[in-house]
Order: C-alpha cells, then structure tokens, then sequence
C-alpha cells in the first residue's frame, strides 16, 4: 500500500515573544539547557526542504500539533524585558540574518542568563521559548545530538515542575500550559529520534498523556457543573481537535511504518474525526486509514465483532473512494499537493485492492487512471510505480 507520510513540523517561522508574565519561580533551581551545549556547532547552514520520496507528501503545511512546539517561537520581541530583548534581537540576527551559529548560541546562552538573573520565570513562555530557540538552532546546523539533548532536558523540567505543584486554583493554568507544551516537546523528540524506539515512546507518551489529560477535564466539568467557558476560565485552553488528531495521526504513521496494521487503524480514523481541515489533508488520513485496514488479515469490524479479510479490503476500498470523494470536493483554489498526489495514492490503492480479490479489470482501470492524474499533476514519482504496476498486470494477464 502506498502512504502518505506528513511532516510534523513547520520550517521556522520569524522569532517574536510575547509579554513577560511574572510568576513565583520554584523553589529549586532546574537543571541548565546550557550544559550540553558546551560543543561547538557545525558551520554549514542546512537546507531546509523537506525529503522528498515516493508518495511522501512534501507540502508547505503542518501538522496542526506544530503550534504545541513553535508557539514558542513566534511571538513579538518588543514587549520583553529589555535586558533580554536586546540579547535576544543579536541572537536572533547571527541565527536567521548572519548564520553564524557561535554568535548566536553566545547570545541565547546570554539571554538565557540574563533572565535567570532577573527572575523570570523559567516556565513561563517566554523563558522556555529561549530555551527552545537553542534547540533549533543546533537543529538548524545539523548538531541534532545537542538539539535532542536541550529538548531532553526542558521535557524533563517541564515534567519535575507538572509533579511537584499541587493542584491549587493558582496553579490550575499554568499546569495545563506547561503540560501542553511539554506534549509539543515530546512530538518534536519523536520527529528528531526518525526510527529509534525511542520515537515511539515520545509519540505513546503524548497521545496518552492528551487521552488522560482530556477526560481529567470532562471529569472536573461535570463533578464542578462547570460549563465549556467556566473549564477554560478554570483549566486553561487544553489543545484543539486538531492538534490532538495530529498526534494521533503521527503514532498512527509510527505502527504503520512498522507494520503493525491493526494499532494504526484505529488511530487513524480517530483522526479523521478531530481533523479540523477538512479539504486535502484529510485525503491524506483516509489513504492511509485505506492502507492499513487493507494489509490487516483480521481485525474488528462495527460494534467490536471480528471482521474477515474480505470485510477489511471492502472498508478499505470505501475510505479510498471516499478520500477521492472528498478531494473532488475541494475548491480548485485550495486544492494542493496534498489533493493530488493523494489521489494518485488512492487510485493505485484501489488498483491493488481489486487485485487482491482478482478483480483484474477493475485493476487495471484503476492503475490507468493513477497514471493519468500522476501525469497531469507532474507527479514523475507517481508516473514511474504506476507504470512499473500496469506492466506487471499486464504481463500476469497475459501469461
């Protein structure tokens, strides 16, 4: 089956942080992003293009979990405090203007410092946003080790800090913020780890933590009475459908590249039900939702029952027909690269499914079909499995 993996992250957008907000700082001093940075960093500016191989769908967009990570990272400079704005306005010149990552680790480190020495508070979005800026600069010269470390250690912060305050009303929004944001972290490690296990234990973590987090919230709403507005006035805005589905969709790609069909069904379909774009990415979801049910031998069907392998290739035919229903659907304006080659996808899916009940005919419309949007979208990628696929059907047929 071919699927469609979507990139997790935004490039960087332009640096800008928000108002300082002054908090009682802990009583103990939290482990220093400084330490693992003592290293020099690469030179060489990296390109920023995201890899591109078949059917891996390399679009301008993210994931809608890219707020729980660059939230930090675009805010306004002017309303910090201006000891560090002005440490942070030099950082930010030699990272993004000059690319002289020396300069600029020197000018965070310093920033960094400076609003230690004036009591900022350490978990306040400004003050973590300093601390991740870091992370993406060794990201952005290519020292991923130290990106990985710096992000390790803000995690491990944000989670010692979440453990030790109580659930007092004062502290009600801020644990919901920290807690968000260290959800955020978790999916950025994953993306950084590519296929160590550890990945998955990032991505678990995260989906697991916004599933218990989420019926915390409806538990508290409905033993206080509170309404939607009195949970968010209480709790803080947790995260939206989308950016929960989005971590979803990333655990759900993380079993399917292991093959592990059956556990990233589900979580696929869970998100296609939080998706909040509701045009080319949601294509993508249900291609993929297709793939998987489709290389289940078993599975469970509607109201838990088992479902046969000929029911699972069926549902699979019907969500890729459906993500085709939903691309014809959209706009010509918004249609995207997403929409097209989401659509060579499912026709070719299609093409296999019919092959697997030997429907041959149908398989052979389906992969000609394939070629004929691969080729007028410019999909050179598309056009070359497609064609090898129609040759080899061709061949079976005429044996």
């Amino acid at each position: 089956m071919r699927r469609l993996p979507r990139p997790l992250w935004r490039s960087l957008s332009p640096l800008t942080l928000r108002a300082p907000i002054t908090l009682t700082s802990p009583g103990r001093r939290h482990a220093s992003i400084l330490t693992p940075l003592r290293g020099t960093l690469r030179g060489t500016h990296p390109l920023t293009l995201p890899f591109s191989t078949l059917l891996l769908l390399t679009t301008l967009g993210a994931l809608s979990c890219v707020g729980l990570y660059y939230t930090y990272l675009t805010h306004t400079l002017h309303p910090y405090p201006p000891s560090v704005a002005k440490l942070l306005r030099k950082a930010v010149h030699a990272h993004i203007i000059t690319h002289d990552p020396k300069e600029a680790l020197r000018y965070y480190r310093d920033a960094i410092q400076t609003s230690e020495r004036i009591g900022m508070d350490p978990f306040s979005d400004e003050v973590l946003g300093l601390k991740l800026r870091v992370a993406q600069l060794c990201e952005d010269y290519n020292s991923l080790p130290q990106a990985i470390s710096v992000l390790e250690l803000v995690r491990r912060n944000c989670l010692d800090f979440i453990s030790s305050i109580s659930e007092q009303e004062g502290n009600r929004l801020k644990r919901t913020r920290v807690l968000a944001k260290t959800v955020g972290i978790s999916l950025k490690l994953a993306e950084l780890y590519g296929d160590d296990e550890r990945a998955e234990e990032q991505l678990v973590w995260a989906v697991e933590t916004l599933l218990s987090e989420g019926r915390r919230r409806e538990n508290l709403k409905r033993e206080n009475h509170w309404t939607e507005n009195t949970l968010r006035e209480e709790l803080g805005n947790w995260l939206s459908d989308g950016e929960m589905g989005a971590a979803m969709e990333a655990l759900g790609m993380r079993f399917e590249g292991k093959g592990e069909h059956n556990l990233a069904a589900p979580l696929f379909l869970k998100a296609i039900t939080l998706c909040e774009d509701k045009g080319c990415h949601r294509v993508v979801v249900m291609n993929n939702l297709a793939s998987a049910l489709a290389q289940q031998t078993t599975g469970r069907g509607e109201h838990g029952r088992a479902a046969s392998r000929g029911e699972l290739v069926e549902s699979a035919k019907a969500w890729a027909q459906k993500a085709l229903d939903v691309a014809g659907a959209v706009p010509k304006e918004e249609r995207n690269e997403e929409c097209d080659r989401g659509c060579v996808a499912a026709r070719h899916n299609l093409g296999e499914f019919a092959e697997m009940v030997d429907d041959l005919p149908a398989a052979k419309r389906h992969y000609e079909e394939a070629l004929r949007l691969a080729e007028s979208t410019g999909f050179k990628e598309g056009m070359e499995m497609v064609s090898a696929r129609l040759k080899e059907l061709n061949q079976t047929v005429d044996m």
